[in-house]
């Protein structure tokens, strides 16, 4: 059963980030897709590594925003107990796919 402060915390996760990595990642492929048709091409490579580069920035700041209020919590009185009893709950349930 999910409680319901982790359901909340759930619809945290913002959809815009998911949207801009999926559409990172496809651009990413793409390029690979066109280098790779014309291996010898050095401005094909250019763009894959320009794409790769702007996934992994886009990548990084999704989970930066997803993971911002863990660290939030962190820095109150109470949070560092909240995550505690977290950790606990999954290793209780380890079956749980979302003990965020």
């Amino acid at each position: 059963m999910v409680s319901p402060e982790a359901k909340s915390e759930e619809s945290e996760i913002p959809s815009g980030g998911q949207k801009m990595c999926k559409g990172a990642v496809k651009n990413k492929k793409e390029a690979f897709k066109s280098w790779q048709k014309v291996r010898h091409d050095a401005s094909l490579k250019a763009v894959y590594t320009k794409a790769c580069k702007e996934t992994n920035r886009v990548v990084a700041k999704a989970k930066n925003d997803v993971t911002k209020h863990i660290y939030d919590d962190l820095d109150t009185k109470e949070g560092p107990v909240k995550i505690y009893t977290k950790l606990q709950k999954c290793d209780r349930e380890p079956d749980q796919t979302n003990c965020r």
